[in-house]
């Protein structure tokens, strides 16, 4: 039987595994490091989808706005923990 494609691929984020929870923790572990209200799951739920970037933005922003000059480092930082 011949198959119709060369590749599939799949998005696991939060299509065949949900991860928003690892996300949540993420998010929170930049917040916490800036001394910033920690977010629900429910609130980052509201935040996936566009992308890490927009997700951590939109949860500094939540919690006070994103500090001047810093948002690359705690970009980083959230890649990092969620790596890990």
């Amino acid at each position: 039987m011949d198959f119709p494609f060369d590749i599939i691929g799949f998005d696991l984020d939060g299509t065949l595994i949900d991860t928003s929870g690892d996300l949540t923790a993420a998010v929170n572990h930049v917040l916490g490091s800036v001394g910033r209200p920690l977010l629900s799951a429910d609130t980052v739920k509201q935040h996936i989808g566009g992308g890490a970037k927009l997700m951590l933005q939109q949860g500094l922003e939540a919690t006070g706005g994103i500090p001047d000059n810093d948002f690359k480092p705690l970009y980083r930082q959230m890649l990092a923990y969620y790596e890990a």
